[in-house]
């Protein structure tokens, strides 16, 4: 499907408000992946596109207009050749994006949700998130990336995010992984192998099993208690200046397992060169430390 140049009105010289189309001729065209992908690619950088520059128009104008005719006007616009092969793939490959908007729209209208609120433009959109870790992923392979994908991906995500984005997922990222002992055995409960698992969700299948194993231990030993802790630390210089706060936090363990509780805390605070002392209090509000259920303290290292 191509656009044999549209005319325009006279008092629209730039906007297309018909289009004639005629059949591409499908033997031109690239037939592997590699060879699409390396046209396409080859024709936006001949233009100067950037990926952001590409995806402003998938999400914007080509996404949202509606009509093919918008999406040909776009590639008009733009300098495309929509009288050569790869030009006519290209305005194909943009009403592809058109045909799977308005199946969207379609399926998110039969859910009874709002079609118009479809988080193209949100950073943090899950099919936003899924693009990214999928674009990162493959830039990343040193054996199928191209030279400088990953630095433009980079580019591109420093463009997109804001630093509310990067707290956000931060944020997000280390919810889940506190929550992943109970996701990977809520899936083995359905039935799920840990291999399968560990497909799904980039895990090692041992480090898979460690979760479940650490989920049915929970589960075990029955109801658990918050604890809120703080550890502080002393200057290896004779505590000239006396303990110092180091870090706060919480956690859930039974009243038995406090003390292997306040041993990991210590472990995994760092500074081994000095003594290090941890608090725990029932509850989410640290208190005095009279009034901690559970002391402990580590020599320097």
């Amino acid at each position: 499907m191509s656009n044999v140049q549209p005319p325009h009105d006279d008092d629209q010289a730039d906007e297309p408000t018909v289009a004639e189309y005629q059949r591409a001729d499908a033997s031109k065209f690239p037939t592997t992946p590699a060879g699409q992908q390396a046209a396409a690619e080859g024709m936006a950088a001949a233009k100067g596109w950037t990926s952001g520059e590409i995806t402003r128009i998938v999400r914007g104008r080509a996404a949202k207009a509606g009509t093919v005719d918008r999406i040909v006007g776009e590639l008009n616009r733009r300098g495309v050749p929509t009288d050569t092969a790869m030009g006519r793939m290209t305005a194909q490959m943009f009403a592809l994006f058109e045909e799977f908007e308005e199946e969207r729209r379609a399926e998110v209208a039969a859910a009874g949700g709002d079609p118009d609120d479809d988080g193209w433009d949100d950073a943090l959109s899950r099919s936003n998130l899924v693009s990214v870790a999928r674009a990162h992923r493959n830039a990343s392979r040193r054996h199928r990336a191209k030279a400088g994908d990953l630095d433009r991906l980079l580019d591109d995500l420093a463009d997109e995010f804001d630093l509310y984005d990067v707290r956000i997922i931060r944020g997000v990222a280390a919810a889940l992984a506190d929550a992943m002992p109970r996701i990977a055995y809520k899936h083995r409960e359905q039935g799920m192998s840990p291999d399968e698992i560990a497909r799904k969700t980039g895990y090692t299948a041992s480090r898979v099993a460690q979760f479940i194993r650490r989920e049915k231990e929970r589960r075990a030993a029955g109801p658990l208690t918050r604890y809120t802790w703080r550890i502080d630390t002393l200057d290896a210089d004779d505590g000239r200046y006396g303990w110092t706060s180091r870090e706060v936090g919480d956690d859930e363990s039974t009243p038995a397992d406090l003390p292997q509780l306040a041993e990991r805390l210590l472990a995994e605070t760092g500074a081994p060169d000095q003594r290090a002392r941890v608090f725990l209090w029932e509850g989410d509000q640290a208190g005095a430390d009279a009034d901690a259920v559970h002391t402990a303290e580590r020599d320097p290292q």
